[in-house]
């Protein structure tokens, strides 16, 4: 990555880098019908990138927010702030939808199993949300390079 960078934005960045291919996997599994797996293979990817929010909350309040690593990058302030605003909000409604579905999708399960009426739209909502994730993941992604490499010159 990029020696400005602190240890946690590293990996945090390279988790979310990897977590579209993640879901990706996941999501096979459910057209495989390997349901169970699909199931706990989710459940699973949320609670990592859950630790990962965490990990990369807690480790910009340490350094000082975000107007720290923005002293000391060549961004547009106003440009990156926007944008933040843009990821934050697509961040939140894609989390608070994975929640909703992991919690109706289980339920739905253990009610009536794979024969759920819920499941005929599961599939039309997770790929919204993968949608969501994926430019989640990867507009994070573009905050790093904004605030850790020169590329905003």
């Amino acid at each position: 990555m990029h020696n400005n960078a602190p240890l946690f934005m590293e990996i945090v960045t390279a988790y979310f880098s990897v977590l579209p291919i993640l879901l990706f996997i996941s999501i096979r599994f459910a057209v495989a019908k390997k349901l169970e797996l699909h199931m706990k293979s989710q459940l699973a990817i949320f609670a990592l990138t859950m630790v990962m929010v965490v990990v990369f909350e807690i480790g910009v309040r340490v350094m000082g927010g975000f107007n720290t690593f923005l002293e000391h990058s060549s961004v547009n302030h106003t440009f990156f702030i926007i944008y933040l605003i843009l990821h934050v909000l697509i961040a939140l409604t894609s989390v608070v939808g994975w929640v909703a579905m992991l919690i109706k999708s289980y339920s739905a399960y253990k009610e009536d199993g794979v024969n759920s009426p819920f499941f005929k739209t599961h599939k039309k909502y997770a790929k919204l949300l993968f949608i969501g994730l994926t430019v989640t993941a990867y507009s994070g992604a573009g905050i790093y390079f904004m605030l850790f490499t020169d590329i905003a010159n």
